[in-house]
């Protein structure tokens, strides 16, 4: 069974699963906003390592990550499945950068120091809501096509997942709930 390191956090996978089925099986901080579609980009993390244990970049992830996100090991983690039996994924997810961004902002230690921490989120917010934006012409024409339906973007399609998975979420990172998914 493969292992997937998500900020820093082990969990089990296995083969045929995504990384988006690990991370809101056990209430990991990835964001989700379009049930698993490949369209939001919310759940965008940066594989650091085990690439190869991955399937290959789907059209999705080429259409809504630019070439240099690409290279830089970005996935979208609904899109990345895992195809090898062994070994071990290692991703930090956008959610967790912003995270880190923001928080640096309060406890780096000089003013430059805050400055730039200000700077990479205000970066990271410009570059989800650029994300979200160009969304929508990607789903005009895929509901044009007739290979979408009108609530391809509908985030309160699934409520009650969606309500399910943030709790999750939530009470992992105050620290009140471990998986036990999770090694």
């Amino acid at each position: 069974m493969p292992d997937l390191i998500i900020n820093n956090e082990v969990f089990e996978a296995e083969v045929g699963e995504t990384i988006m089925d690990v991370a809101r099986r056990n209430g990991a901080h990835i964001g989700f906003t379009c049930s698993r579609r490949g369209i939001c980009t919310f759940c965008e993390c940066k594989v650091e390592e085990g690439a190869e244990l991955l399937n290959p970049i789907t059209g999705n992830e080429k259409s809504r990550l630019s070439a240099e996100r690409l290279e830089n090991g970005s996935r979208l983690s609904c899109r990345a499945v895992f195809k090898a039996k062994k070994g071990t994924v290692r991703v930090t997810s956008r959610s967790e950068e912003v995270k880190q961004q923001f928080i640096g902002i309060f406890k780096a230690p000089t003013i430059q120091d805050k400055n730039d921490n200000l700077g990479a989120l205000l970066g990271s917010v410009k570059q989800a809501s650029k994300d979200y934006i160009t969304m929508y012409p990607y789903v005009i024409k895929g509901i044009a096509s007739g290979k979408a339906g009108l609530d391809t973007v509908n985030p309160f399609k699934d409520l009650n997942n969606l309500v399910q998975d943030s709790k999750r979420v939530f009470l992992r990172q105050i620290g009140l709930n471990r998986s036990k998914h999770s090694k």
